[in-house]
């Protein structure tokens, strides 16, 4: 087995300096990727070429974030709109709740005002969306009806159940 010296040498004014680099004549180069947060998994846009793993570098290119070891390859997925894995997938996997907006804070929303989410439970929505006049408090299918001409409950039924007297 012979041995080889690379580098190279540089002039800078009066000064001389040189970088010797020694390489095993049977040394076969393979490509290393930054594993900045150490979880075991490189980043596809940092690598180096070398004979042997350089400290700091893994095999493995396929880590979406190399920032911070939770988001990787083998991270199970979890409900924060991330992509927990790696996979070009935001929360897959998970189930998604349709939620509400519940202005007058009755538990009941407004059908036309919605978001979905992994999460169940988000300040201001319900699961609820029968509301038929969300700014008003009194108005939802909970609601007891009163004689006022409007349906206080939701039914789309007017004053219903209630005794009407006709006065002279």
């Amino acid at each position: 087995m012979e041995n080889c010296f690379g580098g190279s040498s540089s002039y800078l004014g009066t000064n001389k300096f040189g970088l010797a680099r020694y390489v095993a004549e049977n040394c076969v180069s393979a490509t290393y990727y930054a594993d900045v947060d150490e979880d075991g998994y490189g980043d596809l846009s940092q690598d180096s070429i070398a004979c042997n793993l350089p400290i700091g570098y893994v095999t493995d290119s396929s880590d979406c974030n190399d920032l911070n070891a939770e988001i990787n390859p083998a991270s199970i997925e979890i409900c924060n709109d991330i992509d927990d894995n790696c996979n070009f997938d935001i929360d897959e996997g998970l189930i998604i709740y349709t939620l509400y907006v519940d202005a007058d804070s009755d538990n009941f929303g407004d059908a036309d005002l919605f978001i979905n989410s992994c999460l169940e439970l988000i300040a201001g929505y319900v699961s609820d969306s029968t509301d038929c006049d969300d700014l008003n408090i009194l108005v939802n299918p909970s609601a007891i009806e009163s004689c006022n001409s409007f349906d206080d409950n939701c039914n789309l039924i007017i004053d219903e159940d209630l005794t009407f007297y006709v006065l002279y």
